[in-house]
Protein backbone atom coordinates (compact mmCIF):
# COMPACT_ATOMS: atom_id res chain seq x y z
CA UNK A 1 0.00 0.00 0.00
CA UNK A 2 1.11 3.00 -0.98
CA UNK A 3 1.11 5.99 1.94
CA UNK A 4 -0.25 9.44 1.18
CA UNK A 5 2.91 10.58 1.44
CA UNK A 6 4.50 9.02 -1.00
CA UNK A 7 6.60 9.80 -4.13
CA UNK A 8 5.66 11.96 -7.59
CA UNK A 9 5.54 10.79 -10.52
CA UNK A 10 5.67 12.92 -14.02
CA UNK A 11 3.14 12.26 -16.42
CA UNK A 12 1.71 13.92 -19.54
CA UNK A 13 0.18 17.20 -18.35
CA UNK A 14 2.73 19.02 -19.16
CA UNK A 15 5.20 17.35 -16.40
CA UNK A 16 3.06 18.45 -13.62
CA UNK A 17 3.58 15.62 -10.44
CA UNK A 18 1.17 13.63 -10.49
CA UNK A 19 0.91 12.73 -6.13
CA UNK A 20 0.48 8.41 -5.92
CA UNK A 21 -1.66 7.14 -3.07
CA UNK A 22 -3.40 3.84 -2.67
CA UNK A 23 -6.87 5.74 -2.61
CA UNK A 24 -6.26 7.08 -6.07
CA UNK A 25 -5.47 3.56 -7.34
CA UNK A 26 -8.90 1.92 -5.16
CA UNK A 27 -12.76 1.57 -6.23
CA UNK A 28 -15.32 1.83 -4.03
CA UNK A 29 -18.14 -0.26 -3.97
CA UNK A 30 -21.49 1.46 -2.37
CA UNK A 31 -24.04 0.14 -0.20
CA UNK A 32 -27.50 1.40 1.20
CA UNK A 33 -27.83 -1.71 3.51
CA UNK A 34 -31.72 -1.70 3.65
CA UNK A 35 -31.84 -2.80 0.20
CA UNK A 36 -28.90 -4.89 -0.08
CA UNK A 37 -29.61 -8.58 1.82
CA UNK A 38 -32.26 -9.76 4.20
CA UNK A 39 -30.48 -12.14 6.38
CA UNK A 40 -33.19 -12.11 9.21
CA UNK A 41 -36.14 -12.52 7.04
CA UNK A 42 -37.76 -9.10 8.41
CA UNK A 43 -37.69 -7.74 5.16
CA UNK A 44 -35.14 -4.93 5.98
CA UNK A 45 -31.72 -5.73 4.74
CA UNK A 46 -29.22 -5.61 7.28
CA UNK A 47 -25.32 -5.74 8.32
CA UNK A 48 -24.89 -10.39 8.56
CA UNK A 49 -26.44 -10.14 5.02
CA UNK A 50 -23.60 -7.92 3.19
CA UNK A 51 -21.40 -9.86 5.18
CA UNK A 52 -23.14 -12.93 3.43
CA UNK A 53 -22.19 -11.46 0.25
CA UNK A 54 -18.37 -10.42 0.88
CA UNK A 55 -16.43 -12.57 -1.77
CA UNK A 56 -19.26 -11.23 -4.49
CA UNK A 57 -18.14 -7.91 -4.08
CA UNK A 58 -14.46 -8.87 -3.87
CA UNK A 59 -14.86 -10.94 -7.01
CA UNK A 60 -15.98 -8.01 -8.71
CA UNK A 61 -12.31 -6.68 -7.87
CA UNK A 62 -13.34 -3.60 -5.88
CA UNK A 63 -10.97 -2.37 -2.83
CA UNK A 64 -13.31 -0.79 -0.68
CA UNK A 65 -16.93 -0.91 0.64
CA UNK A 66 -18.98 1.90 1.71
CA UNK A 67 -21.47 1.99 4.19
CA UNK A 68 -24.94 4.62 3.91
CA UNK A 69 -25.64 5.23 7.29
CA UNK A 70 -26.12 2.10 9.78
CA UNK A 71 -26.51 4.25 13.04
CA UNK A 72 -28.82 4.41 15.95
CA UNK A 73 -31.91 6.60 14.10
CA UNK A 74 -35.27 7.34 14.14
CA UNK A 75 -35.20 6.52 10.06
CA UNK A 76 -37.11 9.80 9.19
CA UNK A 77 -34.62 10.14 6.44
CA UNK A 78 -33.72 6.69 6.07
CA UNK A 79 -30.98 7.10 8.51
CA UNK A 80 -29.47 10.65 7.91
CA UNK A 81 -31.05 11.42 11.33
CA UNK A 82 -28.42 10.06 13.50
CA UNK A 83 -29.63 9.48 17.20
CA UNK A 84 -26.31 7.66 18.58
CA UNK A 85 -23.02 7.90 16.73
CA UNK A 86 -21.93 4.46 18.86
CA UNK A 87 -24.70 2.78 18.26
CA UNK A 88 -26.04 0.49 15.53
CA UNK A 89 -29.76 0.87 14.33
CA UNK A 90 -31.16 -2.44 15.62
CA UNK A 91 -32.92 -3.96 12.49
CA UNK A 92 -29.56 -3.58 10.43
CA UNK A 93 -27.69 -5.16 13.75
CA UNK A 94 -24.77 -4.71 16.08
CA UNK A 95 -21.34 -2.81 16.95
CA UNK A 96 -20.24 -6.62 17.30
CA UNK A 97 -21.43 -6.96 13.33
CA UNK A 98 -19.74 -4.06 12.29
CA UNK A 99 -16.41 -5.36 13.63
CA UNK A 100 -16.92 -8.86 12.24
CA UNK A 101 -17.68 -7.00 8.52
CA UNK A 102 -14.35 -4.96 8.88
CA UNK A 103 -12.39 -8.46 9.64
CA UNK A 104 -13.70 -9.91 6.83
CA UNK A 105 -13.35 -7.23 4.39
CA UNK A 106 -9.69 -6.65 5.77
CA UNK A 107 -8.83 -10.30 5.35
CA UNK A 108 -9.51 -9.81 1.75
CA UNK A 109 -7.34 -6.94 1.93
CA UNK A 110 -10.51 -4.93 1.24
CA UNK A 111 -10.98 -1.37 3.26
CA UNK A 112 -14.79 -0.01 5.14
CA UNK A 113 -15.98 3.65 4.45
CA UNK A 114 -18.69 4.70 6.71
CA UNK A 115 -21.00 7.52 6.34
CA UNK A 116 -20.39 10.26 8.68
CA UNK A 117 -23.45 12.61 8.82
CA UNK A 118 -22.19 15.46 11.20
CA UNK A 119 -23.94 18.58 9.49
CA UNK A 120 -27.61 17.95 11.61
CA UNK A 121 -28.62 15.11 14.04
CA UNK A 122 -31.45 14.09 14.74
CA UNK A 123 -34.00 16.18 17.13
CA UNK A 124 -34.57 12.38 19.47
CA UNK A 125 -39.16 20.92 3.55
CA UNK A 126 -40.70 23.98 4.59
CA UNK A 127 -38.32 26.93 6.05
CA UNK A 128 -35.34 26.11 7.40
CA UNK A 129 -35.84 27.38 10.72
CA UNK A 130 -38.72 25.79 13.53
CA UNK A 131 -39.79 27.15 16.34
CA UNK A 132 -39.08 25.24 19.73
CA UNK A 133 -41.77 25.87 22.64
CA UNK A 134 -39.81 24.79 25.12
CA UNK A 135 -36.48 27.37 24.51
CA UNK A 136 -38.86 30.25 22.61
CA UNK A 137 -36.58 29.97 20.11
CA UNK A 138 -35.76 29.37 16.37
CA UNK A 139 -33.33 26.52 15.26
CA UNK A 140 -31.98 25.63 11.98
CA UNK A 141 -32.42 22.88 9.76
CA UNK A 142 -31.44 22.20 6.08
CA UNK A 143 -33.10 19.51 5.60
CA UNK A 144 -36.55 17.79 8.04
CA UNK A 145 -37.44 19.56 11.01
CA UNK A 146 -36.10 16.12 12.66
CA UNK A 147 -32.59 16.78 11.52
CA UNK A 148 -31.11 20.27 13.29
CA UNK A 149 -28.55 21.16 12.12
CA UNK A 150 -25.53 21.17 14.44
CA UNK A 151 -23.61 24.50 15.89
CA UNK A 152 -19.71 24.03 14.54
CA UNK A 153 -19.35 27.29 16.02
CA UNK A 154 -19.00 24.99 19.64
CA UNK A 155 -16.05 24.03 20.32
CA UNK A 156 -17.53 21.27 22.48
CA UNK A 157 -19.81 19.80 19.11
CA UNK A 158 -16.40 19.69 16.99
CA UNK A 159 -14.69 17.67 19.71
CA UNK A 160 -17.45 15.35 20.08
CA UNK A 161 -17.37 14.84 16.06
CA UNK A 162 -13.82 14.15 16.77
CA UNK A 163 -14.82 11.52 19.34
CA UNK A 164 -16.78 9.96 16.75
CA UNK A 165 -14.17 9.65 14.09
CA UNK A 166 -11.36 8.07 16.31
CA UNK A 167 -13.54 5.67 17.90
CA UNK A 168 -14.87 4.20 14.32
CA UNK A 169 -11.03 4.79 13.28
CA UNK A 170 -9.56 2.93 16.12
CA UNK A 171 -11.74 -0.12 15.53
CA UNK A 172 -10.26 -0.23 12.14
CA UNK A 173 -13.10 1.49 9.67
CA UNK A 174 -10.44 2.93 6.77
CA UNK A 175 -12.40 6.24 6.28
CA UNK A 176 -16.20 8.31 5.67
CA UNK A 177 -17.99 9.50 3.03
CA UNK A 178 -18.72 13.04 4.95
CA UNK A 179 -22.49 14.13 4.16
CA UNK A 180 -23.28 17.45 3.09
CA UNK A 181 -19.71 18.56 4.60
CA UNK A 182 -20.02 22.03 3.22
CA UNK A 183 -22.67 23.09 4.96
CA UNK A 184 -21.39 22.66 8.52
CA UNK A 185 -20.01 26.27 8.29
CA UNK A 186 -22.99 29.52 7.35
CA UNK A 187 -22.72 32.69 7.06
CA UNK A 188 -23.17 33.39 10.84
CA UNK A 189 -25.53 36.55 10.41
CA UNK A 190 -28.03 33.98 8.35
CA UNK A 191 -29.45 36.51 5.78
CA UNK A 192 -32.91 36.20 4.34
CA UNK A 193 -32.57 34.09 0.69
CA UNK A 194 -33.01 36.31 -2.00
CA UNK A 195 -36.60 36.45 -4.33
CA UNK A 196 -35.32 34.34 -7.70
CA UNK A 197 -38.90 32.49 -7.73
CA UNK A 198 -41.18 34.91 -7.07
CA UNK A 199 -43.65 31.81 -7.87
CA UNK A 200 -42.38 29.67 -4.62
CA UNK A 201 -43.14 30.57 -1.40
CA UNK A 202 -39.68 29.60 -0.20
CA UNK A 203 -36.43 30.49 -1.92
CA UNK A 204 -33.09 28.66 -2.23
CA UNK A 205 -30.41 30.07 0.46
CA UNK A 206 -27.81 27.90 -0.67
CA UNK A 207 -24.97 30.35 -0.86
CA UNK A 208 -25.73 31.20 2.98
CA UNK A 209 -25.58 27.79 4.31
CA UNK A 210 -22.72 26.55 2.28
CA UNK A 211 -19.01 26.76 2.20
CA UNK A 212 -18.84 29.58 5.00
CA UNK A 213 -16.21 31.53 6.08
CA UNK A 214 -14.76 28.62 8.87
CA UNK A 215 -15.62 25.33 6.62
CA UNK A 216 -11.97 24.91 5.57
CA UNK A 217 -10.80 25.39 9.30
CA UNK A 218 -13.00 22.86 10.51
CA UNK A 219 -11.97 20.25 7.60
CA UNK A 220 -8.16 20.96 8.62
CA UNK A 221 -9.25 19.66 11.85
CA UNK A 222 -10.77 16.53 11.00
CA UNK A 223 -8.11 16.49 8.08
CA UNK A 224 -5.47 16.58 10.70
CA UNK A 225 -6.98 12.73 12.44
CA UNK A 226 -7.77 11.13 9.30
CA UNK A 227 -3.84 11.28 8.45
CA UNK A 228 -2.86 10.31 11.66
CA UNK A 229 -4.73 6.82 10.36
CA UNK A 230 -4.13 7.11 6.71
CA UNK A 231 -7.66 6.67 6.39
CA UNK A 232 -10.01 7.69 3.16
CA UNK A 233 -12.17 10.85 3.05
CA UNK A 234 -14.93 11.54 0.32
CA UNK A 235 -17.31 15.17 0.99
CA UNK A 236 -20.26 15.38 -0.64
CA UNK A 237 -20.62 19.28 -1.41
CA UNK A 238 -23.85 20.12 -2.74
CA UNK A 239 -24.66 24.22 -3.98
CA UNK A 240 -21.66 24.62 -5.06
CA UNK A 241 -19.58 23.90 -8.74
CA UNK A 242 -16.61 26.65 -8.55
CA UNK A 243 -13.50 24.59 -9.07
CA UNK A 244 -11.72 27.04 -7.06
CA UNK A 245 -13.58 26.38 -3.96
CA UNK A 246 -13.24 22.48 -4.28
CA UNK A 247 -9.70 22.88 -4.62
CA UNK A 248 -9.59 24.24 -1.07
CA UNK A 249 -11.01 21.51 -0.21
CA UNK A 250 -9.02 18.62 -1.84
CA UNK A 251 -6.06 19.96 -2.82
CA UNK A 252 -2.86 18.02 -2.09
CA UNK A 253 -1.31 20.30 0.41
CA UNK A 254 -4.79 21.47 1.92
CA UNK A 255 -5.00 18.63 4.48
CA UNK A 256 -8.45 18.78 4.41
CA UNK A 257 -10.48 15.88 2.09
CA UNK A 258 -9.24 13.90 -0.61
CA UNK A 259 -12.02 13.98 -3.05
CA UNK A 260 -15.51 15.19 -3.47
CA UNK A 261 -19.17 14.83 -5.10
CA UNK A 262 -20.39 17.38 -7.13
CA UNK A 263 -24.05 17.47 -8.55
CA UNK A 264 -23.21 19.08 -12.02
CA UNK A 265 -23.53 15.98 -14.61
CA UNK A 266 -26.02 14.24 -11.84
CA UNK A 267 -28.70 17.67 -12.05
CA UNK A 268 -28.07 17.57 -15.87
CA UNK A 269 -32.14 16.31 -16.44
CA UNK A 270 -33.09 18.61 -13.60
CA UNK A 271 -36.68 21.14 -14.95
CA UNK A 272 -36.04 25.05 -14.56
CA UNK A 273 -38.54 24.70 -11.66
CA UNK A 274 -36.67 22.06 -10.02
CA UNK A 275 -35.81 18.16 -9.74
CA UNK A 276 -39.50 16.69 -10.26
CA UNK A 277 -39.83 18.92 -13.54
CA UNK A 278 -38.95 18.01 -17.07
CA UNK A 279 -35.62 18.52 -18.24
CA UNK A 280 -33.61 16.86 -20.89
CA UNK A 281 -29.83 16.45 -20.65
CA UNK A 282 -27.80 17.69 -23.29
CA UNK A 283 -24.17 16.51 -25.00
CA UNK A 284 -22.29 19.33 -25.03
CA UNK A 285 -23.04 20.24 -21.18
CA UNK A 286 -22.05 16.69 -20.18
CA UNK A 287 -18.48 17.30 -22.09
CA UNK A 288 -18.19 20.68 -20.55
CA UNK A 289 -18.51 19.82 -17.12
CA UNK A 290 -16.83 16.54 -17.59
CA UNK A 291 -13.66 18.38 -19.01
CA UNK A 292 -13.85 21.27 -16.33
CA UNK A 293 -13.52 18.73 -13.54
CA UNK A 294 -11.33 16.27 -14.99
CA UNK A 295 -8.62 18.82 -16.67
CA UNK A 296 -8.97 21.36 -13.47
CA UNK A 297 -8.34 18.56 -10.32
CA UNK A 298 -5.30 16.78 -12.57
CA UNK A 299 -3.45 20.35 -12.86
CA UNK A 300 -3.69 21.34 -9.48
CA UNK A 301 -3.34 17.99 -7.71
CA UNK A 302 -6.68 17.79 -6.99
CA UNK A 303 -8.95 14.40 -7.15
CA UNK A 304 -12.29 13.76 -8.39
CA UNK A 305 -14.47 11.05 -7.58
CA UNK A 306 -16.20 8.92 -10.30
CA UNK A 307 -19.88 8.37 -9.88
CA UNK A 308 -23.00 8.16 -11.95
CA UNK A 309 -25.28 6.10 -9.23
CA UNK A 310 -26.33 6.43 -5.77
CA UNK A 311 -28.86 6.16 -3.13
CA UNK A 312 -30.00 9.59 -3.75
CA UNK A 313 -29.84 9.67 -7.84
CA UNK A 314 -31.78 6.91 -10.72
CA UNK A 315 -30.48 3.80 -13.02
CA UNK A 316 -28.11 5.69 -15.44
CA UNK A 317 -29.27 2.88 -18.04
CA UNK A 318 -32.81 4.37 -17.40
CA UNK A 319 -31.26 8.19 -17.14
CA UNK A 320 -28.34 8.62 -19.40
CA UNK A 321 -29.39 5.62 -22.24
CA UNK A 322 -31.54 3.10 -22.84
CA UNK A 323 -32.94 0.19 -20.17
CA UNK A 324 -35.40 -1.77 -23.18
CA UNK A 325 -34.31 -5.37 -22.70
CA UNK A 326 -32.66 -5.84 -25.76
CA UNK A 327 -30.30 -2.18 -25.22
CA UNK A 328 -29.63 -2.53 -21.55
CA UNK A 329 -26.42 -4.55 -21.41
CA UNK A 330 -24.91 -2.49 -23.94
CA UNK A 331 -26.10 0.57 -22.70
CA UNK A 332 -24.68 -0.43 -19.09
CA UNK A 333 -21.33 -1.52 -20.85
CA UNK A 334 -21.08 1.82 -22.65
CA UNK A 335 -21.65 3.89 -19.12
CA UNK A 336 -19.08 1.99 -17.99
CA UNK A 337 -16.65 2.83 -20.34
CA UNK A 338 -17.82 6.61 -20.13
CA UNK A 339 -16.78 6.63 -16.12
CA UNK A 340 -14.97 3.61 -15.80
CA UNK A 341 -11.42 5.59 -17.36
CA UNK A 342 -11.92 8.90 -16.26
CA UNK A 343 -9.36 10.47 -13.62
CA UNK A 344 -10.66 9.66 -10.46
CA UNK A 345 -12.14 7.04 -7.96
CA UNK A 346 -14.33 4.84 -9.36
CA UNK A 347 -17.44 4.48 -7.12
CA UNK A 348 -20.17 2.10 -8.12
CA UNK A 349 -23.40 1.95 -6.20
CA UNK A 350 -24.93 -1.86 -5.49
CA UNK A 351 -26.93 -2.94 -8.78
CA UNK A 352 -25.18 -0.42 -11.33
CA UNK A 353 -22.31 -3.56 -11.77
CA UNK A 354 -25.27 -5.57 -13.02
CA UNK A 355 -27.35 -2.75 -15.24
CA UNK A 356 -30.18 -2.25 -12.67
CA UNK A 357 -32.91 -0.09 -14.37
CA UNK A 358 -35.37 2.36 -12.57
CA UNK A 359 -38.58 1.44 -10.93
CA UNK A 360 -41.08 0.02 -13.55
CA UNK A 361 -43.16 2.56 -15.57
CA UNK A 362 -46.37 0.60 -13.86
CA UNK A 363 -46.04 2.21 -10.02
CA UNK A 364 -48.48 3.93 -8.61
CA UNK A 365 -47.44 6.58 -5.27
CA UNK A 366 -48.77 4.19 -3.39
CA UNK A 367 -45.56 2.08 -3.82
CA UNK A 368 -43.20 4.91 -3.11
CA UNK A 369 -40.79 5.32 0.09
CA UNK A 370 -38.74 8.01 -0.21
CA UNK A 371 -39.55 11.28 1.74
CA UNK A 372 -38.60 13.28 -0.59
CA UNK A 373 -40.69 12.08 -3.59
CA UNK A 374 -44.04 11.32 -1.09
CA UNK A 375 -43.50 14.86 0.04
CA UNK A 376 -43.75 16.65 -3.60
CA UNK A 377 -46.59 14.36 -3.91
CA UNK A 378 -48.59 16.07 -0.78
CA UNK A 379 -47.52 19.20 -1.69
CA UNK A 380 -48.85 19.18 -5.21
CA UNK A 381 -52.27 17.12 -4.72
CA UNK A 382 -53.00 19.19 -1.44
CA UNK A 383 -52.09 22.73 -3.83
CA UNK A 384 -53.70 21.81 -7.01
CA UNK A 385 -56.15 18.96 -6.17
CA UNK A 386 -57.84 19.24 -9.65
CA UNK A 387 -54.72 19.57 -11.57
CA UNK A 388 -54.70 15.84 -12.89
CA UNK A 389 -51.81 16.77 -15.69
CA UNK A 390 -49.78 17.83 -13.31
CA UNK A 391 -50.13 14.95 -11.40
CA UNK A 392 -49.49 12.49 -14.41
CA UNK A 393 -46.36 14.93 -15.25
CA UNK A 394 -45.17 14.35 -11.58
CA UNK A 395 -45.75 10.88 -11.72
CA UNK A 396 -43.68 10.51 -14.79
CA UNK A 397 -40.92 12.53 -13.11
CA UNK A 398 -40.45 9.68 -10.06
CA UNK A 399 -40.36 7.46 -12.52
CA UNK A 400 -37.40 8.92 -13.81
CA UNK A 401 -35.88 10.58 -10.81
CA UNK A 402 -36.99 9.53 -7.56
CA UNK A 403 -34.34 8.23 -4.93
CA UNK A 404 -36.39 5.17 -4.41
CA UNK A 405 -34.62 4.18 -7.93
CA UNK A 406 -31.67 2.91 -6.51
CA UNK A 407 -33.56 1.92 -3.49
CA UNK A 408 -35.52 -1.17 -4.51
CA UNK A 409 -33.98 -4.71 -3.34
CA UNK A 410 -30.79 -6.01 -4.81
CA UNK A 411 -31.71 -9.00 -6.85
CA UNK A 412 -29.38 -12.05 -6.35
CA UNK A 413 -31.52 -14.55 -8.03
CA UNK A 414 -34.71 -15.86 -9.55
CA UNK A 415 -35.97 -17.09 -6.14
CA UNK A 416 -38.41 -15.71 -4.15
CA UNK A 417 -38.25 -11.70 -3.75
CA UNK A 418 -35.32 -11.64 -6.25
CA UNK A 419 -33.06 -13.35 -3.04
CA UNK A 420 -32.99 -10.15 -1.12
CA UNK A 421 -35.24 -11.82 1.66
CA UNK A 422 -37.88 -14.49 2.38
CA UNK A 423 -40.61 -11.75 3.21
CA UNK A 424 -42.17 -9.86 1.54
CA UNK A 425 -39.12 -6.17 1.25
CA UNK A 426 -39.98 -2.91 3.29
CA UNK A 427 -39.89 -1.91 -0.39
CA UNK A 428 -41.11 -3.34 -3.91
CA UNK A 429 -38.90 -5.49 -6.07
CA UNK A 430 -38.69 -4.95 -9.44
CA UNK A 431 -40.62 -6.56 -11.98
CA UNK A 432 -37.93 -8.08 -14.23
CA UNK A 433 -35.64 -9.77 -11.17
CA UNK A 434 -36.72 -13.71 -12.47
CA UNK A 435 -34.11 -12.39 -16.01
CA UNK A 436 -31.98 -9.75 -14.62
CA UNK A 437 -29.83 -11.24 -11.39
CA UNK A 438 -26.34 -11.02 -10.01
CA UNK A 439 -26.79 -15.29 -9.99
CA UNK A 440 -27.55 -14.89 -13.82
CA UNK A 441 -24.66 -12.52 -14.47
CA UNK A 442 -21.22 -14.18 -12.13
CA UNK A 443 -22.16 -17.36 -14.69
CA UNK A 444 -21.98 -15.33 -17.79
CA UNK A 445 -18.51 -14.06 -18.94
CA UNK A 446 -20.45 -11.81 -21.22
CA UNK A 447 -22.77 -9.79 -18.57
CA UNK A 448 -22.60 -6.36 -17.14
CA UNK A 449 -20.94 -7.37 -13.86
CA UNK A 450 -18.23 -8.90 -15.45
CA UNK A 451 -17.71 -5.84 -18.07
CA UNK A 452 -17.31 -3.87 -14.37
CA UNK A 453 -14.89 -6.02 -13.75
CA UNK A 454 -12.56 -5.75 -16.69
CA UNK A 455 -12.55 -2.15 -16.31
CA UNK A 456 -11.26 -2.55 -12.82
CA UNK A 457 -8.95 -4.70 -13.66
CA UNK A 458 -7.28 -2.41 -16.65
CA UNK A 459 -7.46 0.20 -14.36
CA UNK A 460 -5.18 -1.70 -11.70
CA UNK A 461 -2.87 -3.36 -14.67
CA UNK A 462 -2.10 0.06 -15.88
CA UNK A 463 -1.95 3.02 -13.39
CA UNK A 464 0.45 4.92 -14.80
CA UNK A 465 -2.06 5.69 -17.79
CA UNK A 466 -5.31 5.13 -16.58
CA UNK A 467 -5.21 6.17 -13.17
CA UNK A 468 -2.63 9.16 -13.11
CA UNK A 469 -2.78 9.94 -16.44
CA UNK A 470 -3.90 13.33 -17.88
CA UNK A 471 -7.16 13.93 -19.39
CA UNK A 472 -7.65 15.16 -23.02
CA UNK A 473 -11.51 15.54 -24.27
CA UNK A 474 -11.54 14.79 -28.19
CA UNK A 475 -13.79 16.08 -30.66
CA UNK A 476 -15.77 18.62 -28.52
CA UNK A 477 -18.07 19.62 -30.36
CA UNK A 478 -19.47 16.54 -32.06
CA UNK A 479 -23.24 15.93 -30.80
CA UNK A 480 -23.25 12.22 -30.04
CA UNK A 481 -19.90 10.64 -29.64
CA UNK A 482 -18.05 11.26 -26.35
CA UNK A 483 -14.04 10.65 -27.01
CA UNK A 484 -10.86 10.95 -24.28
CA UNK A 485 -7.76 10.33 -23.65
CA UNK A 486 -5.86 9.50 -20.94
CA UNK A 487 -1.77 10.25 -21.35
CA UNK A 488 1.51 9.68 -19.43
CA UNK A 489 4.82 8.65 -20.03
CA UNK A 490 4.22 5.30 -20.00
CA UNK A 491 1.20 5.58 -22.81
CA UNK A 492 -1.93 6.40 -24.02
CA UNK A 493 -5.24 5.32 -24.15
CA UNK A 494 -8.51 6.58 -25.53
CA UNK A 495 -11.99 5.27 -25.09
CA UNK A 496 -14.74 6.18 -27.60
CA UNK A 497 -18.37 6.61 -26.31
CA UNK A 498 -21.73 6.45 -28.56
CA UNK A 499 -24.72 7.45 -26.88
CA UNK A 500 -27.09 7.33 -29.18
CA UNK A 501 -29.08 4.52 -30.10
CA UNK A 502 -28.31 4.78 -33.86
CA UNK A 503 -25.19 4.23 -35.86
CA UNK A 504 -22.96 7.19 -35.96
CA UNK A 505 -20.00 8.28 -37.66
CA UNK A 506 -16.99 9.50 -36.32
CA UNK A 507 -13.60 10.76 -37.39
CA UNK A 508 -10.60 10.31 -35.50
CA UNK A 509 -8.35 13.06 -35.18
CA UNK A 510 -4.97 12.45 -37.09
CA UNK A 511 -2.64 13.02 -33.93
CA UNK A 512 -4.75 10.87 -31.76
CA UNK A 513 -4.67 8.02 -34.87
CA UNK A 514 -0.93 8.31 -34.61
CA UNK A 515 -0.76 8.46 -30.90
CA UNK A 516 -2.61 5.04 -30.67
CA UNK A 517 -0.88 3.35 -33.46
CA UNK A 518 1.23 0.89 -31.78
CA UNK A 519 -1.91 -0.05 -29.56
CA UNK A 520 -4.94 -2.49 -29.58
CA UNK A 521 -8.52 -2.56 -27.96
CA UNK A 522 -8.23 -4.07 -24.75
CA UNK A 523 -12.00 -3.42 -23.91
CA UNK A 524 -15.23 -3.48 -26.35
CA UNK A 525 -19.17 -3.81 -25.86
CA UNK A 526 -19.44 -5.31 -29.50
CA UNK A 527 -16.74 -7.93 -30.82
CA UNK A 528 -13.65 -7.05 -30.60
CA UNK A 529 -12.40 -8.05 -34.46
CA UNK A 530 -15.04 -5.28 -35.59
CA UNK A 531 -12.83 -2.66 -34.90
CA UNK A 532 -9.95 -0.87 -37.02
CA UNK A 533 -8.29 2.14 -36.20
CA UNK A 534 -6.32 2.49 -39.45
CA UNK A 535 -9.36 4.06 -41.08
CA UNK A 536 -9.68 8.24 -40.44
CA UNK A 537 -13.73 8.10 -40.12
CA UNK A 538 -15.39 4.83 -38.03
CA UNK A 539 -18.76 3.65 -37.65
CA UNK A 540 -19.68 3.16 -34.12
CA UNK A 541 -22.79 1.20 -33.76
CA UNK A 542 -25.62 1.56 -31.29
CA UNK A 543 -24.14 2.75 -27.80
CA UNK A 544 -20.99 1.15 -28.42
CA UNK A 545 -18.21 1.89 -25.98
CA UNK A 546 -14.10 0.58 -26.38
CA UNK A 547 -10.78 1.23 -24.76
CA UNK A 548 -8.19 1.06 -27.22
CA UNK A 549 -4.59 1.37 -25.24
CA UNK A 550 -0.98 1.93 -26.30
CA UNK A 551 1.39 1.03 -23.51
CA UNK A 552 4.12 -1.24 -22.14
CA UNK A 553 3.32 -4.22 -20.93
CA UNK A 554 0.42 -5.50 -23.04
Amino acid sequence: MTSIDATLDRNGAGGRPSVKAWWKESSVYQIYPASFRDSNGDGIGDIPGIISKVDYIHQLGVDIVWLNPVFESPQVDMGYDISDYYGIHPPYGTVQDVEELIQKLHGRKMKLLMDLVVNHTSDQVSSAWEYDEASGEYYLHIFAKEQPDLNWENPEVRSAVHRIIRYWLDKGVDGFRMDVINFISKDPSFPDAPITNPASEWQNGGRYFSCGPKLHDYLQEIGGILKEYDAFSVGEMPEVSDVQEILKAVGYDRGELNMIFHFEIVQLDHGAEGKFTSGQWKMQDLKAIVSKWQTSMHENNGWNALYLENHDQPRTVSRFASDKFEDRTRSAKMLATFMGFQSGTVFLYQGQELGMPNVPTSWTIEEYRDIETLNHWHEITHKYPDDNALHSASLAEYQMKSRDNARTPMQWDASSHAGFSAVKPWISVHDDYKTWNAAIQVDDEESVYHYWSNVLRLRKSFPKVLVYGSFELISPEHPDVFAYTRTSEAGCALAVINFRASEISWSIPAPIRERISSGKMVLSNYPQETRSMLDSVITLAPFEAFLWLATDGL
